[in-house]
């Protein structure tokens, strides 16, 4: 059970680590589908 719950921890580490290494580099969801010009059909 607690090699389970290790590697738990472990992906939660590492999806919150990925998250905000991306939200620093700018490419996060809000920054990549926003822009200042926009097309209305």
């Amino acid at each position: 059970m607690k090699p389970f719950f290790a590697a738990l921890f472990i992906l939660v580490a590492i999806s919150f680590a990925a998250s905000e290494l991306l939200k620093s580099s700018g490419y996060s969801t809000v920054e990549v589908t926003t822009s200042n010009s926009v097309r209305l059909d």
